[in-house]
């Protein structure tokens, strides 16, 4: 629930669905309703309350948010990504292919509004609230002053999938009335086209995930060769790395995870050029490891204790 900003607008949809599917009709049930809705609400304002006080202006002051105009940029190109998460054919040339692309997701973009539009004139309340609660999901990251990234738009897959499944069982409740028409066009036209696009979705997937692979692999070296080479560590005590190539977060939040996982209170550092390492505190030790390419695997360079400096290479 509180994986990423976006998790501050849940609470809009949470209280929409209390009034569109189970509106209260007196005193007691508007009672137990506000009830259920009160762990949400303390979540939610926690935390939005640590996100303005502590993220937002540190990032701010980076230069990362600002408001202006890219904000509607970003979320027509958010809206165009949630719609359309498909790359170009292939077999078209690149600039044809950004341009099929492009068209595509602006033209299903304008569709989804068309959906919103019209279940709201036809007073289709809940298709109406899942149109609009995808829109306000983008809300949080508009005012990012860096192109979009297309993972923050998950939490708006929810109210998608919700309307496309209405509509779904709009369209079955039509064909149920037309069974002739049912039969002998709209069955096969539908079960085609489900077909294709899983077919397309999973491709897709696949092919975006890929490099999760190649990550689990590297990382699942470093955590099983690094304790057989270094063995036991005391706490605060120092591994100096040069880490696989194909890790794609070195020293960072990821490599820290990782090593939590082995050690407690253990510093990892990458090795550093020509200079001499040692352990800055009694009773405690230095490992030293590089990941060679040729082996396929993590080799020592030389541990030491408090009272051993060593210079990488020896």
């Amino acid at each position: 629930f509180l994986s990423k900003q976006s998790s501050a607008t849940m609470l809009v949809p949470l209280v929409g669905l209390v009034v569109l599917l189970g509106p209260p009709t007196d005193r007691r049930a508007w009672c137990r309703r506000t009830l259920e809705l009160l762990p949400f609400v303390a979540l939610t304002v926690s935390f939005v309350t640590l996100i303005a006080t502590q993220e937002y202006p540190r990032y701010a002051a980076l230069g990362w948010y600002d408001i202006g105009g890219h904000m509607l940029v970003h979320w027509w190109d958010y809206l165009r990504w949630l719609t359309f998460p498909f790359v170009a054919p292939t077999t078209l040339p690149s600039q044809a292919q950004s341009d099929v692309t492009r068209w595509l997701s602006h033209l299903t973009a304008l569709a989804f509004l068309l959906v919103g539009l019209v279940a709201a004139r036809r007073r289709q309340a809940l298709l109406a609230a899942m149109v609009l609660w995808a829109l306000v999901a983008f809300m949080p990251y508009l005012s990012a002053t860096r192109p979009i990234d297309p993972r923050y738009a998950y939490l708006a897959s929810v109210p998608l999938c919700i309307a496309l499944a209405l509509l779904v069982q709009s369209a079955a409740g039509w064909l149920a009335r037309r069974r002739d028409v049912a039969w002998t066009l709209g069955l096969p036209i539908a079960v085609t086209g489900t077909v294709l696009v899983g077919l397309a979705l999973t491709t897709q997937t696949r092919a975006r995930q890929h490099w999760m692979h190649e990550q689990a692999q590297a990382y699942e070296t470093l955590v099983t060769q690094t304790p057989r080479l270094c063995g036991a560590l005391p706490a605060r005590s120092q591994i100096y790395l040069a880490a696989d190539p194909r890790l794609w977060d070195l020293f960072g939040d990821f490599s820290r995870m990782a090593f939590n996982l082995l050690y407690e209170d253990v510093v990892v550092a990458p090795i550093p050029a020509d200079q001499v390492l040692s352990a800055n505190q009694p009773g405690t030790a230095v490992c030293i490891i590089h990941y060679s390419d040729s082996a396929g695997r993590y080799l020592r360079v030389a541990p030491s204790t408090a009272d051993q400096p060593t210079t990488p290479g020896r």
